[in-house]
């Protein structure tokens, strides 16, 4: 509930959002009105379309995803154009959120956040950016102001230390650092695409994923630890939809540097038992990582 709610106050924007809340507080004091009505008093009383938003976060279940499939900037002139090719996936539902404002976050070469707003519907968008600047990293919802599939967050590393991102399922441990990092994590509450080209031997995980995003200089030595747990029991923290790997069995980390790019198992060190514990691996670096579990070949009867 407050997490929409957060999503309406980014659809509307503060003052409109404030306004109508107090308006909202004044008639209706110590009494209650049905979902329907409270769509119709937001539409009346701040003078916007709101058909769009409660489709897509009130009367339809489960969550939007969005994220970027590539970028691409080219130089014009003075400026630079920055080339957004959006994709909206869905977990859980069937339909499709439309007209939704996305935030997306420019670094420039000082790290200075530009964000802008940019809406999004369907299942693929394409949109370009004009700045004066040419950015260093693009990133998408990074203030978590829609409420979609994925949880994230992001820091400026200075100094070596741990940091646990328990959003994430995931813990940060630098060790050697000469140069400050803008390093940023997101989970995705979903399978990721294009998993086609992985050993038959593998199944990957098809619940949720790992996105390293940011600035991130090579000169930093750190590792990275990635959380699982196949517990069914929802109050022991349920994630993973995977079976746990069986006798003969093994719990691997998948990478690939791109969307398009091929994955690969990564070296690692377990900590915790087959059901739950962490992969920690010191190939840390921009892109995506996934659970898979190596299975052992049925043979077939004679």
């Amino acid at each position: 509930g407050a997490d929409v709610i957060h999503t309406l106050r980014k659809y509307l924007g503060d003052k409109v959002f404030f306004d109508a809340l107090k308006q909202y507080f004044r008639t209706y004091a110590f009494g209650n009105i049905s979902t329907e009505e409270f769509e119709h008093f937001l539409t009346r009383v701040t003078h916007r379309n709101l058909q769009d938003f409660f489709n897509a976060w009130i009367y339809t279940p489960g969550f939007p995803h969005f994220s970027l499939d590539s970028t691409m900037v080219i130089r014009d002139r003075d400026d630079y154009i920055t080339g957004l090719f959006l994709r909206q996936r869905l977990t859980g539902r069937k339909a499709y959120a439309n007209n939704i404002p996305v935030e997306i976050t420019l670094l420039d070469d000082s790290w200075q956040e530009h964000k802008y707003l940019v809406m999004v519907s369907g299942p693929r968008q394409r949109r370009s950016l004009i700045t004066s600047f040419r950015p260093l990293a693009v990133m998408v919802n990074t203030g978590q102001y829609v409420s979609d599939a994925t949880s994230s967050a992001h820091r400026i590393i200075r100094t070596p230390g741990e940091i646990p991102f328990d959003n994430c399922f995931f813990r940060l441990k630098t060790r050697q650092i000469t140069d400050s990092a803008y390093f940023r994590i997101v989970h995705h509450w979903t399978g990721a695409e294009h998993v086609e080209r992985i050993p038959k031997d593998l199944e990957i995980s098809a619940s949720r994923y790992w996105s390293v995003e940011g600035i991130l200089p090579d000169s930093i030595v750190w590792s990275g630890a990635f959380y699982y747990n196949f517990n069914t029991a929802r109050h022991k923290a349920y994630l993973d939809t995977l079976a746990p790997a069986g006798a003969g069995e093994t719990l691997h980390l998948l990478y690939r540097a791109t969307l398009t790019s091929p994955w690969h198992t990564l070296p690692t060190q377990r900590k915790g038992t087959s059901v739950s514990g962490y992969l920690e691996t010191d190939n840390l670096r921009k892109g995506d990582y996934c659970l898979a579990v190596k299975r052992v070949a049925k043979l077939s009867g004679h």
